[in-house]
């Protein structure tokens, strides 16, 4: 009997894991049918949240600073 417990294969945990992600995936398909302002509202406030993390990648330059000699 202990032996069979080393034998279990990996196969119906990635089967569940997988079920899951197509689970979540159909969520927010769904999510998106129902409510398409919510999720356009969703993916502009993710694009600012990247856009201000990456910001001084972005514009490395001081806005406030001028160079009018160079």
């Amino acid at each position: 009997m202990l032996g069979d417990v080393g034998e279990l294969s990996a196969r119906p945990i990635l089967q569940e894991l997988a079920q899951r992600e197509r689970g979540r995936l159909r969520s927010a398909v769904a999510l998106v049918r129902a409510n398409p302002l919510g999720a356009i509202c969703g993916v502009i406030l993710v694009a600012i949240t990247l856009v201000a993390i990456f910001a001084p990648k972005l514009a490395p330059y001081s806005p406030t600073s001028t160079h009018l000699t160079e």
